[in-house]
């Protein structure tokens, strides 16, 4: 009999982080937070976050555009207006 596939099994998934972020990881790892390692405390804000966005239907939500304010009209100076006396 086939095995079912786990549900809970992960997937692979490369990242490239800013060295400072991965600085920081490093240091929620060594510290136990999180996780153990860097690898694990990246794990769970990253499933935490997407967790989140899901929660609050994040992908339904509609960003309107900006609306553009209208150029403010300046007036011109004339040649007549910048000469003197």
């Amino acid at each position: 009999m086939a095995r079912r596939e786990n549900p809970l099994k992960g997937r692979d998934l490369p990242l490239n982080i800013p060295a400072a972020t991965d600085d920081y990881l490093i240091l929620l790892g060594s510290l136990g937070r999180l996780g153990k390692n860097r690898t694990e405390v990246a794990t769970h804000l990253l499933v935490r976050e997407v967790h989140r966005l899901e929660i609050e239907d994040y992908h339904k939500r509609r960003i309107p555009k900006p609306k553009r304010a209208p150029l403010a009209s300046t007036p011109v100076e004339s040649e007549s207006d910048t000469k003197g006396p």
